[in-house]
């Protein structure tokens, strides 16, 4: 462009049959500043379409211990004497995966500006320095075991104790409820969060049942007043001696 400014521009037209067609491009620019500083900057957009293996792979498991987000939830949040969960929360976790024909294609702008230093009086001596920026869009990857109980945690606690019977958190995971005793019922009632419901074996916990409250006779007002008193200090519904109130009406008390 000048004596002391280079500049560079690149652009590049892709058609690919699987993935569509995109244009990406790079600018780059350079200044002299002086003999021994060079300033420089550029951007450019990328396109990265998914392979064969990311589309056609076959069911692959793996086998690991992992940290499930969930169950170490409740176990940190435990305040209760209820137990019956590993206190280090890892697991056996086995995960599956499989090539996805829906895939997109990975676009992305990556831009960096920087400096070159090149002092006169020490020859031979270089000084870079580069600052990059990269913002991915449609990112082709495992979502990973990790990941994806945080994200079953994070939805749980959204959820909250709602709907219970219904609600399952993240779909991709998949728990033995066989472990889901009364002590780690308790657990998850006291972290405010339902129980995981998906099961392994493709059934569900009938939380309805479990959690089914006892049929009990309503309290006569007697042991209501009397429990009012030894709960709150004072009577609430009502009086001992509201019974005798058309008495107390007759000697115009």
């Amino acid at each position: 462009m000048t004596d002391t400014i280079h500049a560079q521009l690149a652009v590049r037209h892709e058609n690919i049959s699987d993935s569509g067609t995109t244009t990406v491009g790079k600018f780059a620019v350079g200044w002299d500043v002086a003999d021994w500083l060079l300033l420089r900057g550029s951007t450019q957009t990328a396109f990265r379409a998914p392979n064969l293996v990311q589309v056609n792979q076959a069911q692959v498991a793996r086998f690991g211990s992992r940290i499930d987000a969930v169950y170490k939830y409740i176990t940190e949040n435990n305040t209760t004497t209820a137990s019956g969960m590993d206190k280090d929360s890892k697991y056996t976790i086995q995960r599956f995966a499989m090539g996805a024909e829906d895939l997109q294609a990975e676009e992305s702008t990556n831009s960096s500006i920087g400096f070159v230093i090149q002092p006169t009086q020490l020859e031979g001596l270089t000084i870079t320095y580069d600052a990059w920026k990269i913002e991915k869009d449609k990112t082709i990857g495992l979502f990973g075991r990790d990941n994806n109980t945080v994200l079953d945690l994070a939805m749980l606690i959204e959820n909250g104790t709602n709907n219970c019977d219904s609600f399952t958190g993240n779909s991709a995971v998949l728990r033995d409820t066989d472990e889901l005793d009364d002590g780690v019922l308790a657990l998850f009632a006291t972290a405010g969060i339902c129980p995981q419901q998906q099961s392994i074996f493709g059934d569900t916990i009938d939380l309805s049942e479990i959690w089914k409250l006892p049929e009990v006779n309503d309290w006569d007002g007697e042991h209501r007043l009397e429990k009012e008193r030894s709960t709150l200090g004072f009577y609430y519904s009502g009086h001992p001696l509201d019974e005798f109130n058309s008495f107390f009406k007759y000697l115009k008390l």
